[in-house]
């Protein structure tokens, strides 16, 4: 077991180092790393698209990871990806005694809230709103939801994000990004069987990639219209768990 997680934890290292990014720590089955730091932001302007393409290499490297595995009679393993941009403490942060170099602040805590939503959105890689208005000139990202994190009361837009695709899919991409931006408009609207049509008629789209947030949406939206919600409501999510 400690020979695998040694291997897993090779695969997902190597896209930090290999896009110039600063492993801070393993923790557990989980990596944290930054792009910006310990160089500048003005020494390095691209660092939020670095994170994002470190992200995509990392799932990249798991999906080749899992197939080592498969052939070796094991079970595959999985991972999610937050991504935030924000101002973050950091330095040589402990002890007079002891001390490493560590990252603290309420950017960072955000990022990992939105690790611990992965699951819950049925994607691999989510991205606040913060990152993705730094990057979606290169990537094609599409919004999921507004959620206050637990311990917040402020909701922030979060995303998922692929890379570009060519510009024949990408003409139906964008198309179905309209749909899906419809679909969350109908559901800030309080408008659930109209967003569970689009949900079921966007299924297929992307690739396949969203699917299983469209089935998990479906879900979200019975529980939602049980719920009596104001007609003022703003669409804001309010997540109880990490």
């Amino acid at each position: 077991f400690t020979q695998t997680m040694n291997r897993y934890m090779t695969a997902i290292a190597e896209p930090i180092l290999r896009n110039n990014g600063c492993l801070i720590k393993f923790i557990g089955d989980a990596s944290l790393h930054v792009h910006g730091a310990p160089i500048q932001e003005e020494q390095d302007p691209d660092h939020a698209h670095a994170a994002v393409r470190t992200g995509l290499e990392m799932i990249h490297a798991v999906e080749l990871f899992n197939i080592e595995l498969e052939k070796e009679g094991k079970p595959r393993v999985g991972m999610g990806l937050g991504i935030n941009t924000g101002p973050t403490l950091i330095g040589n942060i402990g002890s007079k005694d002891r001390f490493g170099y560590d990252v603290l602040g309420d950017s960072v805590s955000l990022t990992a809230r939105l690790e611990g939503q992965t699951k819950n959105y049925g994607q691999l890689i989510i991205i606040s709103e913060f990152t993705e208005k730094r990057v979606n000139d290169q990537y094609f990202t599409l919004p999921l939801d507004c959620i206050a994190v637990k311990g917040k009361s402020i909701g922030v837009s979060i995303f998922t994000v692929f890379y570009m695709p060519d510009e024949t899919v990408k003409v139906k991409w964008n198309a179905a990004r309209d749909m899906h931006n419809g679909m969350l408009t109908y559901y800030k609207q309080q408008k659930w069987d109209d967003a569970i049509e689009l949900c079921k008629t966007l299924t297929g789209s992307f690739d396949g990639n969203m699917d299983h947030y469209y089935e998990l949406w479906i879900e979200r939206i019975a529980d939602m219209r049980s719920r009596d919600l104001p007609a003022d409501w703003d669409g804001t999510y309010r997540a109880t768990s990490k």
